[in-house]
């Protein structure tokens, strides 16, 4: 009985000691296949939160890179999925500024700039033990805009860009109904040089919005974020010029996932945002029958596609 109750013991300790661990500032701590770890990187001073899993040994990297109003947990099941037909890959979920773990530990802010996470994503990729892999972004809605520039910005260092549902520029104008007014409202400031004043207007109508609306949709979607937040990184997300940035996007291969269903930004604005990505870069456009957060509600169809793109790049 002795031996039994020493042996449990034994057994005990060391698959606590599996599932613990502290990652140092820049250290990936090599996660055991299927075991995931929550890791920290000290970024200008700023803890930034983050989850990995996978074997160190892969030469495939994918970072995901959630929406808006959600965190790295977004992506939770649609990696799930994704491991149950292909399991080498290393997969880094991400709490950017006003997410998630990192939102908590920096306090609410008044400006998020795109720039401001890009400095994150050049933390994670900089370290030593991720050079000379095969780096492939996904990016939800604000986290494809985030992944398109920074792709454009860093060339060299992303092999693929996989954008679901990605932030357009302008999302006014591509509205229903109001579009066409919008539009011809922007074109008129700007030719009376009073482009920053509408783009107040409109922030501020956007704002406002988001303030009526936040108690609802927080509680309908169960959303866990900070509404100061979310107003911070919709103002640095102006700013972001999506546009240029596809455009720009050189020596890298270019994918986008629709949803056809999709309330919150119009089919047509998709279709314009993939036309100015250069040929030679672009690769799989797919409608999927989702709603705007299919990552959220769908993950199963979200990561099928993803597979089917990254068959013919990696598997």
């Amino acid at each position: 009985m002795k031996n039994l109750m020493a042996m449990i013991t034994v057994a005990v300790l060391f698959l606590t000691g599996l599932g613990t661990g502290a990652g140092a500032e820049g250290l990936l701590c090599g996660p055991t296949l299927g075991k995931s770890q929550v890791l920290q990187i000290q970024v200008k001073e700023q803890a930034i939160s983050m989850e990995e899993t996978g074997s160190r040994n892969s030469q495939n990297v994918v970072i995901f890179l959630s929406g808006l109003e959600r965190d790295r947990s977004q992506f939770t099941k649609v990696e799930q999925q994704m491991r149950r037909t292909w399991n080498d890959f290393i997969s880094i979920r991400i709490d950017l500024l006003g997410q998630g773990q990192t939102a908590r530990t920096m306090g609410p802010q008044t400006s998020i700039q795109p720039e401001d996470q890009e400095t994150i994503l050049e933390s994670v990729l900089a370290r030593p033990e991720l050079q000379g892999k095969h780096i492939i972004l996904v990016g939800h809605s604000y986290g494809g805009g985030i992944a398109a520039k920074f792709a454009a910005d860093h060339p060299n260092v992303v092999s693929d860009l996989i954008l679901i549902a990605p932030f357009v520029d302008n999302l006014e104008i591509h509205q229903p109904l109001v579009g066409p007014s919008m539009d011809w409202m922007r074109y008129w400031a700007k030719f009376m040089q009073m482009g920053s004043v509408y783009d107040s207007a409109v922030q501020g109508t956007s704002e406002m919005g988001s303030v009526l609306t936040w108690p609802t949709y927080k509680l309908m979607q169960g959303i866990d974020a900070n509404l100061m937040d979310v107003l911070a990184m919709t103002r640095g997300i102006r700013h972001l010029d999506m546009n240029a940035a596809v455009a720009n996007l050189q020596n890298i291969r270019v994918h986008m996932l629709i949803s056809s269903l999709d309330e919150l930004i119009p089919t047509p604005a998709h279709k314009a945002l993939w036309e100015l990505v250069p040929e030679p870069s672009r690769g799989t456009f797919q409608f999927m029958p989702s709603t705007h957060n299919s990552v959220t509600y769908h993950p199963a169809m979200v990561s099928e596609q993803i597979l089917r793109i990254l068959r013919g790049l990696v598997i």
